[in-house]
Order: C-alpha cells, then structure tokens, then sequence
C-alpha cells in the first residue's frame, strides 16, 4: 500500500508539473486537487452555522488544514486507517500528501480544526482536550466533524463550533452627555481549558458538544485594541460597532455578585465579570479600569453572544454599575468589609445570544 501511494503521488507532481510549464505557475497543492485519481479519498468541507457579530469564520479557516481520521466503520478500537493525517485545500477540495485510496470496506471519518487537535486516543476519536488562549487575536475558532459510513469521495464534512463566541459594543445612552472610548477588554475568572466530546448522533446547537472538567476559574483572558472603540454622546441612543472576538470555554458561570449581602468584598478575586480599559469625559471625566458584573449564567457550545455596555441608561438589566477595582469603599455598616468603589454614573449591561448564522453550504458534489 505504502509503495503505490508513494508512486501514485509522484505521478500527481509530474502531472502538475507538466502544467505549470504550460500554462503559468499554478500552487502544487491546488493542481494536486486538479489531478484527483478516481479512487483516492478528498473531502468536501463547511462549516453549516457561521459566526455573528467581530470577526466572521467562513470556509477560509478551513482551508488552512484539517487533521483527518478515519476507521473502519464502526471500529474504532484497531489502529486508523488514516491515523491523524492533514488535508489541504486545493481545486475545491481537501487532499493529503500522501494520497490515500479507497477499501473495500465503509469508512467513519473525524475532521479537527485546528490541526493541533488530536482526539485524547485514537480509540476515542470523538473526544478531545483543548486550552485557549489567554488572549483573544491568538484564540481560534475550534471546531470539529463527523461523517458515518463513507464510500466514495468528496467525503462531506460538516463541522460544528465547539467554544462559545463573545463580543461587545460599547453605548452612550440618549442625552448622557458621556463620550466613551475602549482601549482594552478583560473577562475576568473564566476557565481556559476543558475536555470535549462531539455527539455524532446531534442534529442541532448546541447539543453537538458535552464538556467537562472546564479546570479553575481563576484565569483571565483580555483583548487589547490597536485602534480604540469610541462613542460620542448625542441625543439618541450610540452604539459601536461591535467588539472581538473571544472565542471561550462554554460553561455554567459564577457571577461576580458585588455588594449582594455583603457577600463578595474587595479585592475582586471571584466570580466572572467584564474590566474595560476606558476614557469617559463629558459630564463625568474618569480614566482607567471598571468593572462591570456580568449578567449571564451559562455560555454553551455553538452560540454567539454580544454584551452591549451602555454608559448613562439606569434602567438596564443589572440596574445600574461600574466599579473601579482597584479602589476601596469601606461598608459604613461593616468597616471590616470593602468593596470596589462605585463609578458614578449609570452603567448596564444587557446580552443577546444568538446561534450562529445559517450557512448554505456550497455543492459537495464532484
């Protein structure tokens, strides 16, 4: 077997060589896809919920690679028969190097995106650990497929979101008199790894995921701006456009609760909320970090959600609130209690949760 994929990929190049001498350059893996022998194996791949809101994940990532595994249907106990190979885009499919051909027997494929990803064992392909990055430009859209019981090629692989997708929009409510600019965005107190297991018999978000052992709550992640986001105060309602984005562990979350029974006090050591990095002028000047609690319980696989902060509306969802965290604010009835002290001005939050959008996926047929 090893001999014949060897041979029959040289012939690919030769081909593709041929071609470049006369028609011009032309990538070797998009001409290796141009030359397809009948019985090799290429897929076919999309992603059917595209992302909402930030940065828009589209057929592109994919065509970076995708690390492939595939078995005999049904067994997945033996080695693979393509054991954790990467497909590459070219002529609108995904090829390998080396070309792999057809069995006489059905095949259970499993795509991974980022190639990075590998299942926790090849006996268990449809489980995997993953830790994001602290950082949101350096975090990745994950995502991963299955297909039952494949013949013939294009295999058609449709690939779900496995992370939750967070954005913002900063607003300064009608007649506030507040100018806002963002410089920075921290969500404090979420888990960054977890082990996920795909359920291949799921036919919607976000039942495609399971997750567990999402690890501490103790780290933070943070998006830093090259250009800052700004409002200007006027007399309607200004929104910016929207922020991000960070792509998270989906999980149950536990809220920073300040000022709840006394419960929670300074310093700011638990529970999940939003630092931004602000300049407010106008009718209140401040500079530096506020906390904000956040207002969700649960982020789940497969949706994206968009926190709008809005400065100068006192009849938002959490009824008002912006803290400075750095600074204390003894409780007059408990002096042996501080909290973040308050930033005087109306400050809400409210969040729209969305699947990410429907996508017609292109022909995926040859």
């Amino acid at each position: 077997m090893k001999r014949l994929i060897f041979i029959s990929s040289a012939i690919l190049i030769t081909l593709g060589s041929c071609v470049n001498e006369k028609e011009g350059f032309i990538d070797p893996q998009q001409e290796l896809g141009s030359n397809i022998e009948k019985n090799s194996i290429v897929m076919k791949t999309y992603t059917p919920k595209m992302m909402k809101g930030g940065i828009n994940t589209d057929q592109d990532i994919l065509k970076n690679g995708i690390m492939v595994y595939a078995y005999k249907t049904d067994d997945y106990s033996s080695t693979p028969y393509i054991d954790g190979i990467e497909f590459k885009y070219g002529s609108n499919v995904w090829v390998s190097s080396p070309v792999y051909y057809w069995p006489s027997y059905e095949l259970d494929f499993f795509g991974y995106y980022p190639v990075s990803i590998k299942p926790t064992s090849t006996s268990a392909p449809t489980v995997f650990s993953y830790t994001i990055a602290t950082e949101a430009d350096k975090e990745e859209d994950v995502v991963m497929s299955f297909a039952s019981k494949q013949s013939e090629s294009p295999v058609p692989l449709e690939f779900q979101h496995a992370l939750s997708k967070i954005n913002f929009k900063i607003a300064s409510y009608a007649n506030s008199g507040l100018n806002v600019s963002v410089s920075g965005i921290k969500i404090m107190y979420v888990p960054i790894s977890a082990t996920f297991t795909y359920n291949t018999t799921a036919t919607a978000v976000p039942n495609y995921f399971t997750i567990s052992d999402p690890g501490s709550s103790t780290d933070s992640v943070s998006l830093t701006l090259s250009d800052q986001v700004s409002v200007t105060a006027g007399t309607s309602l200004v929104t910016s456009d929207s922020i991000g984005a960070f792509f998270l562990i989906p999980h149950t979350l536990t809220n920073w609760a300040v000022g709840q029974n006394d419960s929670v006090s300074y310093p700011m050591t638990s529970g999940t909320y939003i630092k931004l990095d602000a300049v407010l002028s106008g009718v209140a000047d401040y500079t530096g970090e506020i906390a904000v609690p956040i207002t969700t319980t649960e982020w789940q696989p497969g949706y994206s959600y968009t926190y709008i902060i809005t400065f100068g509306d006192s009849s938002g969802s959490t009824g008002g609130g912006g803290y400075n965290p750095y600074k204390e604010n003894p409780n007059p009835n408990k002096p042996s209690d501080k909290t973040p002290e308050p930033i005087l001005m109306p400050i809400t939050i409210s969040v729209t949760v969305e699947a990410w959008d429907d996508q017609t996926p292109d022909d995926i047929t040859l």
